[in-house]
């Protein structure tokens, strides 16, 4: 998890040489979640999922709040728990801004504390510092009350990637593989507990946030309102220009209203969508070794399904687990 930019995809890429989809401009790429391609370190068996940023630039920050939280409340229902959660920092910002803040933040109350021993903070783009501001950036990070002091406090790891190689990748992940798999506090509010998404303390965090946007707004609009009222009727561009932005923080105000308002039901919504994958998913193994095992017209279609299927169930199952679903595909799987 991380900042758009902060490059969680890039990490992930080269750790298990997989391709997705990495940003080189100021759009975000990731915009659902990415697992990769499996692969095994130390005997360890390693799937690891990309997500997209609070700050996405093609997404309100409810909607990604509703993709990571369906994701993990469903892997968890499936009985699973995460080794690791890395959050990615750019060492490379001059200063850990309020976007910054308010995604870690975000980060925080979806892991709660006593998921944050399973947790590293790795810094990225060590090659676009001096040596000597990055380390002075790096001890104020560690030791500021306001950044990630409280969390280190807690347990969590703070990593530089560097060098930025595979065993770069390696040598942070042996850090975490070993860990004793954790529920996050997410994940136990909406399975266990049973509660709304907005009722979550990442949820909650949000509304919050949310609210307060819609009270600036409002405040920033009355004093346009005001400014509108007293200007010359003569100026007629004057108030047309005030008049486009006051319409513009009108449609901010309805937009995040709408986003808060629809958190949960979005919630349930993203849910469905997923169960409704995995059950396709669950019927798609005998329909895939008939289809391979018959061959004709349809032979490279069921391949194609069954080689996406194994990805996909990538989270779920390990590899022994999927050649006894897929027996047919078990040279393939090796």
């Amino acid at each position: 998890m991380g900042p758009t930019g902060s490059g969680k995809t890039s990490f992930i890429n080269m750790a298990s040489q997989s391709s997705l989809r990495v940003g080189s401009s100021l759009e975000s790429c990731t915009m659902d979640i990415q697992l990769a391609n499996p692969f095994t370190l130390d005997g360890y068996n390693i799937t690891l999922i990309d997500t997209p940023g609070f700050d996405d630039t093609t997404r309100s920050d409810s909607d990604i709040l509703q993709l990571i939280a369906s994701f993990l409340s469903l892997s968890y229902e499936q009985g699973h728990a995460l080794s690791g959660i890395i959050y990615v920092h750019r060492i490379s910002d001059v200063k850990m801004g309020g976007m910054s803040r308010r995604n870690f933040s975000l980060f925080r109350k979806l892991c709660g504390d006593n998921a944050m021993k399973n947790v590293a903070i790795v810094t990225t783009r060590w090659d676009c510092v001096q040596p000597d501001v990055g380390k002075s950036r790096e001890l104020e990070l560690t030791n500021n009350e306001a950044f990630f002091k409280p969390v280190l406090d807690l347990g969590a790891k703070m990593i530089r990637h560097q060098p930025q190689t595979p065993d770069g990748t390696q040598a942070i992940l042996r850090r975490l593989i070993r860990n004793q798999p954790v529920a996050l506090q997410i994940q136990e509010e909406l399975v266990d507990r049973q509660l709304h998404l907005s009722q979550t303390m990442a949820g909650a965090e949000l509304g919050k946030e949310q609210l307060e946007q819609v009270e600036r707004h409002r405040k920033v609009m009355a004093e346009l309102e005001e400014e509108i009222r007293q200007t010359e009727l003569t100026d007629i561009q004057t108030k047309a220009e005030l008049e486009m932005e006051r319409q513009i923080l009108e449609d901010t105000i309805r937009r995040v209203e709408t986003d808060r308002a629809r958190m949960s039901s979005g919630y349930v919504a993203q849910n469905q969508v997923y169960k409704a994958k995995l059950a396709e998913m669950r019927r798609a193994p005998n329909e895939i070794n008939e289809g391979v095992g018959r061959g004709g017209p349809g032979h490279g279609l069921y391949f194609k399904i069954a080689l996406l299927v194994c990805c996909l169930l990538a989270v779920k199952y390990d590899r022994e687990e999927l050649e006894s679903l897929f027996p047919i595909l078990g040279s393939i799987l090796r």
